[in-house]
């Protein structure tokens, strides 16, 4: 949530005239997910809005509502081509990577 003062200036009765006023900023973010993320989600990216400030955990939470992906599937979030933390904060305009669990051989 951010709060932008404003002040308006009487100029007859030099009183200023302050009020502060709520703004609902939002964040929107480009999101691509790998594998089998990309299968259950149908589509090869899409854009993610959410209030701000926006976390990867809250990015995770999101993901809980689609029933093709298990809730306990532990999805990598990366940004900058690393693995991001649940407390990162995803900003507006971030183009973020999801990973499904993967194993090699």
């Amino acid at each position: 949530m951010v709060k932008a003062r404003t002040c308006e200036v009487d100029n007859r009765n030099l009183i200023d005239i302050c009020r502060t006023a709520i703004d609902m900023a939002r964040i929107s973010a480009a999101i691509m997910p790998f594998g089998i993320l990309k299968d259950s989600l149908g589509q090869d990216w899409f854009q993610w809005e959410h209030d701000a400030p926006a976390k990867v955990k809250d990015l995770r939470e999101w993901l809980k509502q689609f029933p093709n992906i298990h809730p306990q599937l532990p999805i990598a979030v990366v940004f900058d081509q690393a693995y991001q933390p649940d407390h990162f904060e995803i900003k507006d305009g971030m183009q973020l990577y999801l990973m499904p669990p993967v194993s090699g051989g």
